[in-house]
């Protein structure tokens, strides 16, 4: 009946006792048709980045895995 408008404010209350259904993260699998590469050379520069600032700061051995 009242929308909220752009620029109002709003405070929720989220009830997380019921547990049934799927898990959203079984829902937000990620399906080949949403994937780009166009991000991709820049993303691999930004890990080499963040991989060399975590090891000068002793990050050690677990910090310089990559994920797939």
């Amino acid at each position: 009946t009242h929308p909220l408008r752009v620029g109002l404010s709003m405070e929720a209350t989220v009830d997380v006792a019921e547990q049934r259904g799927t898990p959203l993260v079984a829902a937000a699998a990620v399906r080949d048709s949403s994937r780009t590469e166009v991000f991709a050379p820049a993303t691999a520069e930004a890990d080499r980045r963040v991989r060399a600032i975590i090891a000068a700061h002793g990050g050690g051995k677990a910090a310089l895995t990559t994920s797939p």
